[in-house]
């Protein structure tokens, strides 16, 4: 499965189809755009890309029928003059003489499992939006997310979460030699087919084609890297997309995401999501078997993954669900961080450790969380610190659940961001703390050694 360069052009005399682009060439009264894509049937010529590439482009989209999962068999009318053009590996011998092949349109497909996983993610959807942080350019038109989930089919549902096949030329995929690193990729892929087993901290390799318009040669198949930072299920099924800390640029959406460990492919990169009161893009990445489920093709049994590599001291992937364990959410009013449980009185032994606990246990945080809210009370060496608003504690494991006693032993002036919380749960609860003095130790061997 090769990642290919994708672009749409069209009539566009007053650039009204580039509303909320990132990024786009006008020229002569036609607009063009460009998206990241994959082959999934070389024999056939098909090529997948999202749906957002092709939407500026369509008139009318009716559905003819309705599956029980909700996805659609669209007839799409598209603006006339509209192309669609593939930039296959083969033509990256020459960055100076790229050779686009000819693709049609097969057909917009609308993924339920994505659109249900996004309203998930985005819990406020008034607060939320689909783009880049590039201010009232960054959000693609008609993606609002209110409703997303449970909304019937239209085409607002398909710009967010649908995906569109193209056809090229099979012979013209048939004789593409693509780069190394995407040969190795994709003779993984196949060499392991179907889905594969994705967990939290796993390794992903991304290739696409960001800022493809700019030169292609240069840009095409671009290769960026991140691991799996969280997985988010719709309401039926677990793993229905993942949110990764791989850097995505425009025009990468679309492109082909590789498991690390396994080499298979893992899904594509879709457009990220933001909130309106903070310009950061969250990275998303939907599973190739949500994708092959919306287009309604074949996905192959997924085959058995190799063990995992173990590092001579840490094995990241084992200790990814014992991290989690130890994780907490800390919230003051409207500010929020991550906290660490660090211990539980009485326990300092191993480097993790996990008990039933009804007693204090200490948080490890940042100061300037804390610190606005925060005041010293007392002297002669009785200090206490209190807080004008409560300070409560999320706990991840075994459940969600909130502690709300919570007290703050000490934070740091201001050339230190640190700060010590200690909670007091009303039940006993199982957790995971780490070891702080086993954790220096370790990490002592990892530098003199």
């Amino acid at each position: 499965m090769a990642a290919v360069l994708v672009r749409s052009h069209g009539l566009d005399a007053n650039h009204s189809r580039a509303q909320g682009r990132a990024f786009y060439v006008h020229q002569d009264g036609r607009i063009t755009l460009s998206a990241s894509g994959v082959v999934v049937d070389v024999a056939r010529g098909l090529v997948v890309t999202c749906a957002s590439l092709v939407t500026p482009f369509v008139k009318a989209l009716a559905s003819d029928h309705r599956r029980d999962d909700g996805a659609s068999d669209e007839a799409v009318q598209l603006a006339q003059g509209t192309l669609f053009d593939v930039l296959l590996p083969a033509a990256r011998t020459d960055v100076d003489a790229v050779v686009w092949h000819k693709a049609r349109l097969v057909a917009i497909r609308d993924a339920p499992r994505l659109r249900q996983a996004i309203g998930a993610l985005a819990c406020e959807p008034r607060n939320w939006t689909i783009g880049w942080a590039l201010g009232e350019k960054g959000a693609l038109p008609m993606a609002e997310l209110e409703g997303i989930a449970s909304a019937p089919f239209s085409l607002s549902n398909v710009n967010v979460a649908g995906f569109a096949l193209l056809q090229v030329d099979p012979q013209a995929l048939a004789t593409s030699k693509p780069s190394p690193a995407a040969a190795a990729a994709a003779a993984a892929a196949n060499a392991a087919t179907g889905r594969p087993i994705v967990l939290v901290g796993d390794d992903l390799v991304i290739h696409g084609s960001p800022y493809g318009l700019l030169s292609p040669g240069v840009f095409f198949n671009s290769t960026s890297v991140g691991i799996v930072s969280n997985i988010v299920s719709d309401n039926q099924h677990k793993g229905s997309l993942y949110i990764t800390d791989a850097r995505t640029l425009p025009g990468l959406e679309g492109g082909a995401v590789f498991h690390a460990l396994s080499g298979q492919l893992a899904g594509l990169v879709i457009t990220p999501i933001r909130h309106y009161s903070h310009p950061v893009d969250f990275s998303l990445v939907v599973p190739i078997d949500v994708v092959m489920e919306a287009l309604n093709l074949p996905l192959r049994t997924t085959a058995s993954i190799s063990a995992h590599k173990t590092s001579s001291l840490v094995n990241k992937y084992a200790l990814g669900p014992v991290v989690g364990r130890s994780v907490v959410l800390i919230r003051i009013g409207q500010s929020w961080a991550s906290g660490i449980i660090v211990s539980q009185h009485g326990r300092t032994s191993v480097f993790f450790i996990s008990f039933l606990i009804c007693c204090p246990a200490d948080i490890l945080t940042n100061a300037h969380v804390v610190r606005p809210f925060a005041r010293k009370v007392g002297s002669d060496g009785r200090e206490i610190i209190e807080t004008d608003l409560p300070v409560q504690v999320r706990l991840h494991y075994p459940r969600c659940e909130w502690v709300d006693d919570v007290k703050v032993l000490w934070f740091s002036g201001n050339y230190w961001d640190v700060a010590v919380l200690q909670m007091h749960p009303s039940r006993p609860i199982d957790y995971c703390s780490i070891d702080l003095a086993a954790s220096a130790s370790l990490y002592s061997m990892t530098w003199s050694s």
